[in-house]
């Protein structure tokens, strides 16, 4: 009995840097199930877990704006310059998607072909072009804010603002125009009764 306690004293007190730092069949065992999780998520689909954090939106998170006849990769460009998920409205007013190549040979990154395209930045060429949603080109090749109140009218057929908006005759986006004070409306337009004049430069008003 006394030479088995002091067998057993003895194994119990090896030293640390002797014992081994792990069990293999465990560490075999561990990975083994990590393997069957990670499958396991990847036939399900469940790969990205969710973390918890902030749901916050970003840039990232903008709407689609494609349909079944603009917006998307190869379609025209919505209203206002418009195409879906990051995607370039390119010279010929069609969509490029966002990671391809514009026709100035520039990627579309963020609505931007390279480091032409959107509001603040020189417009593209050739063609001189914007390539953002409510962006247009202004006199001196670069892309401005169009469509909102008091912004250029965004270049679509006819000039288009945002809302309900109107595109008065002098180019901008006003609230209203034709009566007696506004600006004329496109195409030099009153209301009844009422006649459009020059009252400065660039300024038409109706009278």
């Amino acid at each position: 009995m006394g030479e088995n306690a002091c067998a057993w004293l003895r194994r119990d007190l090896v030293p640390m840097e002797r014992r081994p730092l792990f069990n293999p069949t465990a560490m075999v065992g561990f990975l083994s199930a990590c393997t069957f999780v990670l499958a396991c998520q990847q036939i399900l689909g469940i790969s990205d877990l969710p973390t918890g954090g902030d749901d916050g939106g970003d840039a990232g998170d903008e709407p689609a704006t494609c349909t079944d006849t603009c917006g998307c990769p190869g379609q025209p460009c919505c209203a206002m310059n418009t195409c879906a998920n990051g995607g370039c409205c390119d010279v010929s007013k069609h969509c490029i998607a966002e990671g391809h190549p514009c026709s100035n040979q520039l990627l579309c990154q963020a609505h931007a072909c390279g480091i032409c395209g959107v509001v603040g930045t020189a417009a593209c060429e050739p063609g001189i072009f914007c390539t953002a949603p409510q962006s247009a080109p202004n006199g001196e090749n670069t892309c401005v804010a169009c469509g909102n109140d008091g912004n250029v009218c965004c270049p679509d057929p006819g000039g288009t603002c945002a809302g309900t908006l109107v595109c008065a005759v002098n180019g901008a986006c006003e609230k209203s125009c034709g009566d007696a004070g506004e600006f004329c409306c496109g195409k030099g337009t009153c209301n009844s009764g009422l006649g459009c004049a020059t009252t400065g430069p660039n300024t038409q008003k109706c009278q």
